[in-house]
């Protein structure tokens, strides 16, 4: 416990984030035999192995609780359905209000004009019903454009136009944080919005060519992959023959690679060191591509190795 209200939990590797809910988690109070189902639950987006638990239960250190976790998975699918662990008492008080670590796509960053999602992070929950009438998407005209609105858990959520945007535009989020209330009743009193473009039609790229030397019954997937940490990547499955192609894809640097998906996870899965599980089979380009904008790159020939 970091404060009275706050749990974090360190995992030994990055779980589901689908299966962060508060009624994944019980906190039991073994002397005097009571159970409490958590709040809040979010995932610590800055530890990819930590997640938070927000709690309002006025614990006292002359108490023994612990914490059970059901049903956590792992991202190659490993399931562990109990998991025990005491907690240290904290009373401490939360001072901090909640605050935004990260969005996605990052700032001045251009999005793709139709079906753009934009992700928002808090670094703790808050009232998802009130939050939501803090959220307003705009043009710079300041028209309010209609959208939907996704909570992945407490304290991140997607926006997703209703409408197709113009290309080559600016368009204005505005969240108002005083709407961003955590369970102390910390909140800010400011407006914070974010700026950001769609992309030039005309200046998408592309990549296509032939993948050889692979068996379509192995289910592979070719992974076209930014080569820097903010970028872009894309994927698709070759069941339907040996031939991809991506299209519009945004200008830059990217990784070529393919996998054989044994598992159908349609992630690549990286193998355990116990019990032991290899890795699927995989092979990259050899070559980085330089996608230049309006002119893709065709005609790719990679030989799985």
């Amino acid at each position: 416990m970091t404060d009275k209200y706050h749990l974090l939990v360190e995992l030994s590797e990055e779980i589901d984030s689908t299966l962060i809910r508060t009624g994944n988690f019980t906190i039991i109070d073994s002397t005097v035999n009571s159970l409490y189902e958590p709040v809040y639950a979010f995932d610590k987006i800055t530890q990819p192995k930590q997640i938070v638990l927000v709690i309002d239960i006025s614990p006292d250190d002359s108490y023994n609780y612990y914490l059970k976790a059901d049903t956590l998975r792992d991202k190659s699918g490993n399931i562990f359905i109990n998991d025990f662990s005491q907690i240290t008492v904290s009373n401490n008080p939360d001072t901090s209000r909640p605050k935004l670590v990260s969005t996605n796509p990052g700032r001045g960053t251009q999005v793709d004009f139709i079906n753009p999602s934009l992700s928002f992070y808090f670094d703790d929950a808050f009232d998802t019903t009130m939050a939501k009438s803090g959220v307003v998407l705009t043009d710079t005209s300041k028209r309010k454009i209609s959208f939907s609105i996704k909570f992945m858990d407490n304290a991140s959520f997607v926006i997703n136009p209703s409408v197709r945007l113009k290309n080559a535009e600016q368009y204005l989020v505005n969240i108002d944080l005083s709407k961003f209330v955590d369970l102390a009743g910390n909140k800010n009193d400011t407006i914070y919005t974010f700026r950001f473009s769609t992309i030039n039609e005309i200046d998408f790229t592309g990549a296509s060519g032939i993948i050889k030397n692979v068996q379509l019954t192995n289910n592979p997937y070719v992974v076209l992959q930014a080569s820097g940490s903010d970028g872009k990547t894309y994927s698709q499955s070759l069941q339907r023959g040996s031939r991809f192609e991506f299209n519009r894809v945004f200008p830059g640097k990217y990784f070529l690679w393919c996998y054989l998906d044994r598992d159908s996870s349609h992630t690549y899965n990286r193998g355990e060191a116990f019990p032991f599980k290899p890795s699927e089979d995989f092979s990259f380009y050899p070559d980085t591509l330089n996608l230049r904008a309006r002119w893709g790159q065709m005609d790719i020939l990679f030989n799985f190795k």
